[in-house]
């Protein structure tokens, strides 16, 4: 039997789901401020941009931001 250790890069999202769980935890503890922590709405827009750039890519076409944002979030 052989045993393959598996670091946390090859863990959910390169090991960037750790991150998340291990930055909430220091904000609650107190020892990450809120300055280090991003706004949410700066994390979706930052998603979605990521995909509108992944559909662009796909298909080729250019993405208007403006309507990819209406299509896809709440205002």
């Amino acid at each position: 039997i052989e045993t393959v250790e598996i670091g946390l890069q090859q863990l959910g999202h390169g090991g960037g789901d750790q991150g998340i769980v291990e930055a909430l935890y220091d904000y609650i503890n107190g020892t990450l401020s809120a300055e280090d922590v991003s706004e949410i709405g700066i994390s979706c827009e930052n998603h979605l941009m990521s995909f509108a750039a992944e559909e662009s890519r796909l298909n080729g076409t250019i993405i208007d931001m403006n309507e990819y944002r209406k299509k896809y979030m709440y205002e």
